[in-house]
């Protein structure tokens, strides 16, 4: 084993574990002050250092681990009410174990050695190489649940969706689906799919009648545009589509106005909307939900 340095040790887990802490805010929607950040990050060092040279099982080590976690949670976020403690929580564990997954991979690669003992990584840096390997990791962690964010935050949520097109308005109850990424190939915009039979609320009799009918080709002439489906249920086809003049989705007394394009479904039960939630991301605009 290689010589520890324990105030390398305390300063990777502190830069680590405030990054994860950060993290785990703004995936749970309860951003704390910056400076309630650090205590919990300088814990999550002590912690490390304390237990980094005791031979631990690993259920011992599994419940002390849990134990700090708990105990930067509650440094860091206090109050909060026990189901913002279980979610600040699991969202701390997911990343924890993301982040360590990518050190590994990192160190892998690299060829340079890593030391664990009991779940905590010490690796034989500088200072100024440890910064230099602490930013873009946890930048690169905060994109992706950037980008994840309101598909986790929004599964299996109800809403309530306001279409308007041409001076005529529809408002009916949506579903948002985190397995629905249907998008259009022409702009890029997410999709909201829509039960064919309320076409009737923003078209003209002829229109409609188009839709019902899925005629796509008298559609297309219309102005419509397709939307290329796939389902695991059926096979491949391709949906009538429209771009409102605006969508606006309403979550739990919250509006978000969406860009987006409008898809006809035929095979439709639940909800009268299916909504991508990208919606709520499109364009670099996060709506937090």
């Amino acid at each position: 084993m290689p010589v520890i340095y324990i105030d390398i040790l305390f300063l990777i887990n502190f830069i680590l574990d405030s990054g994860l802490l950060f993290i785990t805010g703004r995936l749970s929607g309860k951003t704390p002050h910056p400076l309630r950040i650090l205590p919990g990050g300088a814990f999550g060092g002590i912690y490390s250092c304390s237990v980094f040279f005791v031979n631990l099982p690993f259920s011992s080590s599994f419940f002390i681990k849990l134990l700090a976690a708990a105990i930067m949670i509650l440094i860091t976020f206090y109050p909060f009410s026990k189901k913002e403690f279980a979610r600040l929580l699991i969202n701390f564990y997911i990343q924890t174990f993301l982040l360590g997954g990518m050190l590994s991979a990192t160190f892998y690669f690299s060829g340079r050695p890593a030391v664990m003992s009991n779940n905590i990584y010490y690796f034989p840096f500088s200072t100024l190489q440890l910064f230099c390997l602490s930013i873009p990791l946890i930048t690169l962690l905060a994109f992706h649940w950037k980008k994840s964010k309101n598909r986790l935050l929004s599964y299996g949520k109800y809403c309530t969706v306001t279409i308007s097109h041409d001076g005529k308005s529809l408002i009916t109850e949506g579903l948002i689906d985190s397995g629905c990424s249907l998008s259009d190939p022409l702009s890029g915009k997410p999709v909201i799919i829509l039960n064919a039979s309320l076409s009737e609320k923003i078209f003209d009799s002829t229109q409609t009648n188009l839709i019902k009918n899925h005629q796509l080709a008298e559609l297309l002439i219309n102005g419509f545009r397709l939307i290329p489906y796939s389902t695991v249920s059926s096979a491949d086809g391709n949906m009538a589509g429209f771009t409102p003049d605006s969508c606006e989705i309403n979550i739990n007394g919250r509006n978000f106005n969406c860009d987006c394009v409008i898809a006809f479904s035929h095979s439709f039960s639940g909800k009268n909307a299916i909504i991508n939630p990208d919606v709520l991301i499109f364009g670099g605009n996060v709506n937090e939900l």
